[in-house]
């Protein structure tokens, strides 16, 4: 089983969808896929939906502004219209008092030529689709735009280890869920479009410094200048540009040929600059 987080939206209580960690697609096993839908969809049906302020006990809230709850209901409709499952839910709450309300959510038959498997839904939306392979799971999984946070669930934990080595996101979790927020000295932040830079560990602490480059030479006789040959030096000479192919052939050449030819050109231009040099005194 394989949870992908993006770089918003989570199930979790009152939060209606709308954490940055948050579970946006979760990958299932064929094997499993059927049964973990079924418990899904029962836990998803006892979950209570109001004003956390009201005095009544809820489990979600509301969206916190109109704009994203049209969001919400665009990609729902549209992964509907091509082919998607509404397991439970799929439509705003009228029933939950005035407010912001879309019903917590289980979407399945879901697939990757549905917006909804790309971009976040940053609502109580789970998106569940299955997979056969690991090579298979890879590859939806690293088809997004977004890359922050992920949790990888196995009784095989090397199978895992393998799995969190190829995702593309910031952040891996093995066989628990954001964990890594709990642990400060982890560098925390996202890939791709989820943004860049980090906060947390070693890693946030460099985020909020203006590093400089200092160079020293270690001896007044070992300097640039000093190992710098004169067909190098300003003006430059005709030399110049056959010295510097023949140095890179000799350098980076393929076979032993090429670097041979390439320092007989070195040697040749050094050998025109110091003829060159006798003839100017």
């Amino acid at each position: 089983m394989f949870f992908l987080h993006g770089c918003r939206s989570n199930q979790k209580t009152n939060f209606k969808g709308q954490n940055c960690i948050g579970v946006e697609r979760v990958y299932v096993h064929a094997k499993l896929h059927d049964e973990f839908v079924k418990k899904a969809v029962s836990k998803v049906s006892r979950l209570r939906q109001g004003a956390p302020l009201s005095g009544t006990t809820c489990d979600l809230g509301a969206t916190t502004m109109p704009d994203q709850l049209r969001i919400i209901e665009t990609l729902v409709n549209d992964a509907v219209e091509k082919g998607a499952t509404v397991a439970i839910g799929g439509q705003r709450n009228t029933k939950a008092g005035q407010g912001l309300f879309y019903e917590p959510t289980v979407l399945i038959n879901v697939t990757h030529a549905m917006k909804i498997a790309k971009e976040e839904v940053f609502g109580p939306v789970m998106v569940i689709m299955k997979f056969n392979t690991d090579d298979e799971l890879l590859a939806l999984a690293n088809d997004s735009d977004f890359g922050l946070c992920s949790s990888v669930w196995s009784k095989d934990v090397h199978k895992a280890n393998a799995i969190v080595s190829q995702l593309h996101v910031g952040m891996s979790n093995i066989n628990d869920y954001g964990v890594n927020y709990l642990v400060q000295s982890l560098p925390f932040g996202g890939v791709k479009l989820s943004g860049y830079g980090r906060f947390g560990g070693v890693e946030g602490l460099r985020e909020c410094c203006a590093m400089k480059s200092v160079t020293k030479d270690a001896s007044s006789l070992i300097t640039t200048a000093a190992m710098m040959p004169p067909v190098l030096d300003y003006p430059v000479g005709d030399t110049a540009v056959p010295f510097n192919e023949g140095l890179l052939a000799m350098t980076y050449g393929n076979g032993l040929v090429r670097k041979l030819s390439g320092l007989m050109q070195l040697l040749g231009s050094l050998i025109c600059t110091a003829k060159g040099k006798k003839k100017e005194e």
